[in-house]
């Protein structure tokens, strides 16, 4: 059962019967990735099934993927979020800045509210936009992510839950800790979002913010691996061994009210751990600026925009990178090869076995002459 099957079953229990949950927090995360220009203002609260029939007389062609679609469809008519309003959505996308931000903040029929960040989008910006945070610091997300939340937390004394998904899990945390008097948090949601550098994790201010944070990974998580995570992570079973479809919450096991946990990471998941441990300790901020702008530039010459595009040219991408990849030392290029490994095994066994396999062993026999 997925977060969808969660809101048919479940979708007539209001919040006052059962109270907010895990798979709450994901399907309010996925609010963000909505359009709601020209539909949610600020400070004009709109019920979620008036902004949602919106939605659709302004997009009768959305480019919404169906699960995002069928969530939002069952949102607007069920019990338990019928009493929900929209609020304050803001969305900015500067490619020159290679950054991409939007928020919305969701009134509970409680009177708390949920301050819901946009993760990573399909587009390619975004996804550079993760990798850039492992060596730039704050990104220019973060920094909106922060303004955004003083602007929303300004004069009101209600409590507030923060969340979303892959990169807006990062945001929610930067933007909880960068508050002078986080006192009406209630707890912050980093659904398979990217860490942080240890210099920030030991800061006196993450520290008093940490009790409340939860993180929520999937068994094969990349994303969630970026950069360091002293939290205890609760580790989700999913419905694929497809790693790239493990980080959307669609594949994320639901039992009644309640993600499914599994006692440790999967063999791929265990793969990805380490191979972007070396990522995140060993390799030099100027080899993370060279391989990103390296395997950014790959993508452009090669007209690749979002991940669709990606997976449909793997094959293609890999070559044309390990030609311009020629340019870095033995040691930077091992580093790089675990990562590509990591970074296109969305079929691990397939690609892994046929192809990457192979390079990676012809490189290593190189290295060993």
């Amino acid at each position: 059962m997925n977060i969808n099957d969660y809101l048919r079953w479940r979708g007539d229990i209001p919040f006052k019967m059962a109270p907010f949950n895990d798979v709450d927090n994901a399907i309010l995360s996925m609010f963000s990735y909505i359009n709601w220009t020209d539909i949610v203002y600020p400070d004009f609260p709109v019920k979620v099934e008036d902004a949602w029939r919106r939605y659709l007389v302004l997009h009768p062609d959305t480019d919404l993927n169906k699960d995002k679609f069928k969530m939002m469809s069952l949102c607007a008519a069920s019990d338990r979020y019928d009493d929900c309003w929209l609020m304050n959505y803001e969305r900015e996308v500067n490619k020159d800045l290679e950054t991409m931000f939007s928020a919305i903040t969701i009134r509970l029929p409680d009177r708390t509210y949920f301050v819901s960040f946009e993760g990573t989008e399909s587009s390619i910006v975004g996804w550079k936009e993760d990798f850039n945070m492992t060596y730039m610091f704050p990104v220019p997300a973060q920094t909106s992510a922060m303004n955004y939340l003083k602007r929303t937390y300004a004069g009101r004394f209600s409590r507030y839950r923060l969340g979303g998904h892959s990169k807006g899990g990062n945001l929610a945390i930067y933007a909880a800790v960068m508050l002078e008097k986080p006192d009406h948090i209630i707890s912050v949601y980093n659904n398979d979002g990217p860490g942080f550098t240890n210099e920030f994790l030991s800061s006196y201010e993450y520290q008093q913010i940490k009790p409340k944070i939860e993180s929520l990974i999937p068994q094969a998580s990349v994303i969630g691996q970026l950069m360091n995570n002293d939290i205890d992570e609760k580790i989700i079973m999913t419905s694929t061994r497809d790693m790239a479809w493990q980080h959307s919450v669609f594949s994320w096991e639901v039992d009644v009210d309640h993600f499914l946990e599994a006692d440790k990471a999967s063999r791929e998941g265990l793969f990805f751990q380490n191979a972007l441990n070396r990522w995140n300790s060993e390799m030099s901020v100027e080899q993370k600026m060279v391989f990103m702008n390296t395997f950014y530039d790959t993508l452009v010459d090669l007209g690749i925009k979002d991940s669709r595009d990606l997976l449909g040219k793997k094959m293609a991408v890999l070559r044309a990178f390990m030609n311009k990849a020629a340019r870095f030392d033995d040691s930077t290029r091992r580093i790089i090869l675990d990562v590509l490994k990591a970074l296109f095994q969305s079929n691990i066994s397939a690609f892994y076995n046929t192809y990457l396999d192979k390079v990676v062993k012809r490189y290593e026999r190189k290295q060993d002459q």
